[in-house]
This record gives structure tokens, C-alpha cells and sequence, in this order.
């Protein structure tokens, strides 16, 4: 399994639950319903890679040593999303339950591959590239559970689990142009083929995290409410997968023919896991309406992906602003 070193700054937990000892210590039982709403800054960008391998010919032997390089993408948007939650409250412990989608997302770009054949044809070196452009959708879900427990009226701990999942569907198009092949000028640089298809994008992280929360009391004319700060630790694993379905490849050169459909193709799964320090500001104050609170937070990652061999390095970046109503039963 790869490494991956992630530093993130995003709050596993809500408003509610940075604020529990308060809570908690106005009853032995209690119970806190919230919805959130607000907008998803995410931007996940693909940097280049390099890897060598020794393709077959259609009889089975080995063509020659290729040396391949996958090009720069990057897919960003900033998305409404919607969220809520469930916290319950024993004495000084409670459990909170969380979901946040975020929709609607659509990005744009091209990514540029390329590989050189040594003696690809005869002894001719021959080099050929892949452009391909992508036009996609995403969305992004986010769950999590916690446990914790009150050791003054500001300060908590807590341990829980998060699982996330980005999906991107696109559709894309991608041209394949080759050079040097000896039947032609070796200086001319011929297309070959387009195809057009889908991809289905999906980038998954779980595990489990620890941290802590602190709040400040603050009580001065409109401000009435506390401001917290939370700390985590979370050890998550990461997957990402790939398939291309769809496609329909159209042939230019030697001659012209297709449509031709192609077989749908599942690219191999990325793996690794992090280590992750996070951080998360909120504001919660009081209304005229006894139990019911509102907050506004602002929270936010970045997870880097170790280099690898094939796929090139990954960054997760999501910066996420929200505000929200609870009432405590």
C-alpha cells in the first residue's frame, strides 16, 4: 500500500457537539436536531507522472522499452451544499451523528499524455501523444460519527469515524496523434484516431479520528454565544478509481472508418492512507427562542498524495462555509 502525507484543517464535528458541556451540564439527558446549509469550495488536481513499460505486439512479443508520461488535470468548483445532524447528551458524554452532500459541482480541462517507443516501427524511434478533454459533473458526500466526553464546561474530547466519497462523472474526447513513422516524414506529426466516451471518477476516503474542542464564553451587546475551536487527528484510508465506458473511436489515419464502439475499460485502483492534523473554527449563539441556537463555521483540507510510480501525485483541497439552526430538547 502507498503512503500518502495528508495536512488537513476540516471540523469532524458540528457546532453542537464543540459546545456540549454547556449542554450538558443544563440536564442529565438531552437531544439536538440541526440542519446546516452554505457553499463547498473543492478543487482536486491530478499532477504529472512517468512510468515505463514494454508493450506487446499483436503477435505477443515484446515491441520495446516505452517510456509513458501522464499529464496535469484539475477539476474545481465551489458548491452549495446541505448537511445535518444528531447530537445526544448523558450527564458529560454524548454521540453525535452527521451527513453533508454537497451537489451540482462542474469543472472543465485537458489533460496531455504522451509515450515514446524506442524502434516502435522498424528503427525508428516513434513518439505519440493523447490529448485528452474532459466536461464533468460531481458531487460529494460526507458522513461521520462521534463519541465524546465533557471534561470542563469548555473543554472536550472525542474519538469518532468519517467516511467521504467524491463523485465525478465526464464526458470527454480525446484525440491520439503519433510522429516519425518511416512510411512518412519522420518530422510530421500525423492524428491517428479520436474517441469519445465517459468516465466515472471516484476519489473515497474512511477511518477513524480523535481530537479536542475548546469554547470561549462571549457575552457583549448582539454577541451572545461562544466561539470554539476543535483540534483532530484522523487516520484515513484512500481509494481511486476509474472507468472509461462509452467509447467510440473513429480511425483518420492510414484511412478513415468508424464509429467503432470499445470495450469499457477499469483502470487500476489508486490506494493509500493518511495521517491528518485538523482544525475547525465556529461561532454558535443564542436567540430569544430558549433551546434554539444558530451557527456559523468555516472549515477546510488539503490531502497530498505521495508520488507515484503510474498515477502521477494527487491533491484534495475543500474548504467548506456553513451556518445552521439546532434546537435542544
Amino acid at each position: 500500500m502507498k503512503k500518502i502525507a495528508a495536512i488537513s484543517a476540516v471540523s469532524y464535528l458540528s457546532a453542537a457537539v464543540l459546545l456540549a458541556p454547556s449542554l450538558a451540564s443544563a440536564a442529565n439527558f438531552a437531544f439536538q436536531p440541526r440542519l446546516e446549509g452554505g457553499f463547498l469550495y473543492y478543487d482536486f488536481e491530478s499532477q504529472a507522472g512517468a512510468f515505463s513499460s514494454k508493450p506487446l505486439q499483436s503477435d505477443g512479443s515484446i515491441l520495446t522499452q516505452q517510456n509513458s508520461a501522464q499529464g496535469d488535470f484539475r477539476w474545481k468548483d465551489t458548491i452549495p451544499l446541505i448537511g445535518g445532524g444528531l447530537t445526544f447528551f448523558v450527564d458529560r458524554f454524548f454521540a453525535d451523528l452527521s451527513i453533508q452532500y454537497a451537489f451540482s459541482g462542474s469543472a472543465s480541462d485537458t489533460q496531455r499524455n504522451s509515450a515514446f517507443i524506442e524502434g516502435g516501427v522498424g528503427e525508428f524511434s516513434t513518439f505519440s501523444s493523447l490529448e485528452r478533454s474532459d466536461d464533468v459533473d460531481f458531487d460529494r458526500t460526507e458522513y461521520a460519527i462521534s463519541f465524546g466526553y465533557s471534561i470542563t464546561d469548555n473543554w472536550v474530547v472525542f474519538a469518532g469515524y468519517k467516511k467521504a466519497e467524491t463523485n465525478f462523472e465526464s464526458d470527454f474526447n480525446a484525440t491520439t496523434r503519433t510522429d516519425n513513422i518511416p512510411i512518412l516524414d519522420p518530422n510530421e506529426n500525423i492524428t491517428i484516431a479520436t474517441v469519445d466516451g465517459e468516465l466515472d471518477y471516484d476519489v473515497e476516503q474512511d477511518g477513524p479520528f480523535i481530537g479536542s474542542s475548546y469554547g470561549w464564553r462571549i457575552n457583549k451587546g448582539a454577541f451572545d454565544g461562544t466561539f470554539a475551536a476543535s483540534l483532530a487527528l484522523a487516520f484515513l484510508d484512500s481509494e481511486i478509481k476509474q472507468k472509461l465506458k462509452n467509447q467510440k473511436v473513429r480511425f483518420v489515419f492510414p484511412e478513415e472508418s468508424g464509429p467503432l464502439p470499445l470495450a469499457n475499460q477499469t483502470v487500476p485502483t489508486l490506494e493509500g492512507d493518511t495521517v491528518g492534523l485538523t482544525i475547525g473554527f465556529t461561532w454558535r449563539g443564542f436567540t430569544p427562542v430558549e433551546g434554539l441556537t444558530y451557527s456559523l463555521g468555516i472549515q477546510g483540507y488539503n490531502y497530498d498524495f505521495d508520488s507515484d510510480e503510474t498515477l502521477g501525485e494527487f491533491t484534495e483541497t475543500a474548504i467548506t462555509f456553513k451556518a445552521g439552526v439546532a434546537y435542544t430538547f
